[in-house]
């Protein structure tokens, strides 16, 4: 998306490409720091319209910590030799750390988040 606009009537989508899309609604669902967001944001301020509480910069930050054990024995480890694997994910309750702990094989992950 490089921008939008609205009517009472309608939005207007303009991609990159200068293809364009009319619709009823806009649903931004392409993450925090989202090209609709930004767009919204921008309009918002402009009005005087956006609160004060969302004109702050976001608190996200990301630390990507990989680690890898030697390659496990499937006989020792027979789990490894299934089709499909068990992903277990702790994911932090007081803190936003999330650990995630696939296997490294041939498996297909399904993840399970509920």
């Amino acid at each position: 998306m490089l921008s939008f606009s609205q009517t009472r009537e309608r939005i207007v989508v303009q991609c990159s490409d200068n293809s364009k899309y009319h619709g009823d609604i806009l649903v931004g669902a392409d993450g925090a720091y989202s090209a609709v967001r930004q767009q919204l944001y921008k309009y918002l301020k402009i009005d005087k319209a956006l609160p004060a509480a969302d004109n702050v910069t976001l608190p996200f930050g990301c630390v990507c910590l990989v680690g890898q054990t030697e390659v496990l024995d499937p006989e020792v480890f027979p789990d490894l030799k299934e089709n499909l694997a068990q992903v277990n994910n702790i994911m932090g309750v007081s803190t936003m750390c999330t650990v995630s702990m696939p296997p490294i094989s041939g498996a297909s992950c399904i993840h399970n988040l509920s």
